[in-house]
This record gives C-alpha cells, structure tokens and sequence, in this order.
C-alpha cells in the first residue's frame, strides 16, 4: 500500500509540472530551433527574458521555485552545450538561482528531477532538442522513478522490522515484484534512444555550470536514488572509499526525503549485513534469516537486471568517441564507476548466499 505522504508528493510532481510561474510556454518552444542553430545571443537574451527578480524569486512557494527552476535550467543546459557559461553573460542569475535552491532545498540550478518528473507532457514538453530520442530519454526516468520510489519507502521499513515481523516477506516480495518498474525504464531507454546521439548530441546539455565559484552538476540518471536503496539494501556499511564519495556527490541532488533516509542509516547495519549477522550465530532465527536470505537475494538479482542494461549503454554511449566528446558522465566520473558498484553489490549478494547455504547444510 502506498503511504499518503508519498501519494502526496507525486500529486504535487503533477501540479508542479502544469506550472509556468515565468511565462516560459513560449520561449522554450523555440529552444530546439535555437540550439540547432546554435544562437548563444537568443538564448542569452532568452535567460535575461525569464530571470526572475530577487525580490519575486523569494516571493515564490516551493511549486512555483521547482518549475521556475526547471524552465531556467533548460537554457543554462542550452547556454553550457554551446561553450557559454551563463553566468558569464547573464551574471543576475548568481543572485537569483540560490534563491530558487534555498526554497526548494536542492542545488542552485536544475536537476534529474526538474528535466523528467517536473517536466510537463504533451505539448508543453521542455525540451533541449525536440527529437522523439529526447522525448524517450524523459520518458524512461517517468517510467521507473514511481516504482523505485515505492520500493525504497517498502525497504525502508524493512530496515524497522525484525525478520519474524509476519510483513517481512511479504514486503519483500513486494519490493523484488515492483522493481521491475526500473528495469522497464532502462529497458524503454535501451530500445528508444540512440546511445550515440546521446553521447554526441544530448549528453552535452548536462554539463555542470559554475555559480559564485562553485560547481553544480547538471541533470542525469545517476541522480535517481537508486544509491540510496543501494545504502539500505547492502552498502550503509560498506567500506570503499571511492564508492561512498560517488554516492556523497548526488545526495544533494536527491528529494530532501531521500536524504534524510540515506543520513539516517549512514554507518549503520544494511539489511543484508543484518541477515548475514543473524545467519552467522546459532540462534533460534535461523529460519527467518534464511528465508530472509532468500528474498533479498531475489531483490538484488532484480536490482542487477537493471544495473547490467545501465552498465552497457553507459559503456556504449562513451566508446569510441571522436574528438571533443566526453569519456566521463556529467558528474565527472568515468564509466568505470558502474562496474565498481556492481562489483561491490554482487560480493555483497554472495556473501549472504554462502551464509544462507551454510544454514542449509546446518
């Protein structure tokens, strides 16, 4: 059952997306015929046009900041892919834009968040380029970002719950059924968007922008937070420095929310440490942390068959590239990373399968 305070935030995602607090529906209808053209006076002409005052940027609620936030990113992105940093040529939006973040506790700038899930359908649809692969690459994220969210609110209880609690399986298995909502995401972005013309075409209006001297990564998939049902499932304890700093970097990116999940079991026990530790001593929970054992198991098999599609197109997108296109994600990190957590998450994985089978030998 889906708790009401979740419900809750995807309806206002909904009213979010209908917003145009800074009369963009115009403008950015004309933002793919400006970037093809590679018009850097339109779009910088077009910033200045949608910048918000100070004054009625903090006159804003929390709705009306996440869609301003979401229209202003669009040409930041456009601005950036064209070698432009905006803050060079319209320098208004240093003052402007923390505003917008302060309201919305999220980055000064725009997010994986304001590009899909704020993003309004049909043909309101921001878009950098106006090519149906675009449209498919919003989608993909609308389509898994529900699911994911739901199974990270079921782990979440998990983590409260001993193993006997009589919802624990259940739970489980709810989790392992509807994180197939994930895999379909990626699955829809496999099929649907050239990884070629996403590393040489969309990727780059994901590029960090730099306000007041600091770095803002810009819009990307990694800002799912996947890490963060990563954190609870198996790597609240893990030890790879490398590892932790990844996840670190996209925390702010994330849904407060999400955050203050992620902080809350941050070098604490993980749910398959916890199995593990019950598996490992002779007590009467041996039954329960077996078939526990199991099911979470089971989830990060799911959990893999998401990773594995992510993993090739991150690797197909990057390989081979000509000159003056990126090896790196927009978060500055190589492709390498993925196979890292992967990596990480599947020594994690067989360790409780071979507590598990020593259980069933016992």
């Amino acid at each position: 059952m889906t708790p009401n305070w979740l419900t809750n935030l995807w309806r206002q995602d909904e009213t979010i997306s209908h917003l145009d607090p800074l009369g963009a529906d115009t403008i950015l209808s004309r933002l793919p015929e400006m970037n093809a053209g590679k018009d850097v006076h339109g779009l910088t002409q077009a910033l200045q046009q949608l910048l918000p005052s100070a004054s009625r940027a903090r006159s804003f609620g929390f709705e009306d900041a996440c869609a301003a936030m979401r229209d202003l990113g669009m040409v930041l992105g456009s601005l950036k892919r064209h070698g432009v940093e905006p803050a060079m040529v319209v320098p208004a939006i240093e003052e402007v834009l923390p505003i917008l973040g302060t309201l919305t506790s999220l980055p000064p700038r725009d997010t994986l968040l304001h590009y899909t899930i704020w993003n309004p359908s049909g043909e309101r649809e921001r878009s950098y380029t106006g090519t149906q692969d675009e449209h498919h690459l919003i989608r993909s994220v609308q389509i898994a970002m529900p699911a994911l969210e739901l199974c990270l609110y079921y782990l979440w209880q998990l983590m409260e719950r001993p193993l006997c609690d009589g919802s624990f399986l259940p739970l489980c298995q709810d989790i392992h059924q509807r994180l197939e909502g994930l895999v379909e995401g990626v699955v829809h972005a496999r099929r649907q968007v050239s990884t070629t013309y996403f590393a040489q075409e969309l990727r780059l209006y994901f590029d960090p922008i730099v306000l007041r001297s600091r770095t803002y990564l810009g819009p990307g998939a990694v800002e799912m937070p996947v890490f963060v049902f990563d954190h609870l499932l198996w790597s609240s304890d893990c030890t790879d420095q490398e590892y932790n700093d990844f996840k670190r970097t996209y925390l702010p990116y994330i849904r407060p929310v999400w955050r203050l999940v992620y902080d809350s079991y941050e070098g604490q026990r993980s749910l398959v440490s916890r199995i593990r530790n019950i598996l490992g001593k002779t007590t009467p929970q041996y039954e329960e942390g077996y078939q526990a054992a199991s099911e979470v198991m089971a989830i990060g098999n799911r959990l893999k068959s998401f990773r594995m599609p992510h993993r090739k197109m991150a690797e197909e997108a990057y390989v081979s590239q000509s000159e003056g296109h990126r090896s790196q994600g927009s978060g500055g990190y190589e492709t390498s990373i993925l196979s890292r957590v992967i990596m990480l998450m599947l020594l994690q994985l067989k360790s409780l399968e071979e507590h598990r089978h020593f259980v069933s030998l016992s």
